[in-house]
């Protein structure tokens, strides 16, 4: 201790400061061990599951289970394999439809993210979610006619949404129906001025838009 005595402040600072460092180094080393502790659990869970969900009494139950594991891993393409391992045990399974649409939404794959709220809502026709989510499905796939349709339907059994008004304005936009386009912007400055403030600007990108 006697040491400390011929120290100057300066020096017990930098002391204190590399101490702290070192602390923190070695907390960080004891987290990323453990992380890759359980990632290798993990791994060994998955290989174990994987052999039994390879056999001819696989479960939907199994294959889930094991396209959750994988994308809770980011292995997507593992993730799609498992969960449509589970719809070919069971066509009509919801939770397997449902895990692929979150799969490709991340992944941005529309063409297969549409397919996959096709048949969400073959059961729920007027769910106001799969309504929007299969909207911008359509629309990312350049299929503006069957977007206005779901957000059309959308409207039809929320008449506030403020988003669906919003979208049908883009849309109609994106079809060169500038007249249907106005209409959306009438009905959403009712709801939000300030979102169909925001929707006047691509109707009216370069014009003064003072009194509209």
């Amino acid at each position: 201790m006697d040491l400390f005595f011929f120290l100057t402040p300066k020096e017990l600072v930098l002391i204190g400061v590399i101490l702290v460092v070192l602390l923190f180094i070695m907390l960080f080393s004891i987290v990323l061990f453990n992380r890759w502790l359980s990632r290798r659990a993990l791994y060994r869970m998955i290989k174990h599951m994987e052999f039994y969900a390879s056999g001819k009494n696989r479960t939907t139950e199994q294959c889930n289970e094991l396209g959750n594991s994988y994308f809770e891993l980011k292995n997507f393409l593992k993730a799609e394999h498992w969960y449509n391992e589970a719809l070919a045990v069971d066509p009509e399974n919801m939770d397997a439809y449902t895990s692929l649409a979150e799969l490709y939404k991340i992944t941005k794959n529309y063409e297969k993210l549409r397919t996959v709220f096709e048949k969400l809502s073959e059961a729920n026709p007027y769910d106001p979610e799969l309504l929007r989510e299969l909207g911008w499905a359509y629309y990312h796939c350049s299929d503006f006619r069957k977007a206005i349709v779901k957000f059309e339907r959308l409207k039809s059994v929320i008449p506030g949404d403020i988003q669906a008004r919003y979208s049908l304005g883009l849309l109609y936009l994106s079809e060169g129906n500038k007249m249907k386009a106005i209409q959306e912007y009438q009905e959403l400055r009712k709801l939000d001025e300030k979102k169909a403030a925001e929707l006047i600007e691509y109707i009216y990108p370069e014009d003064d838009l003072k009194g509209h």
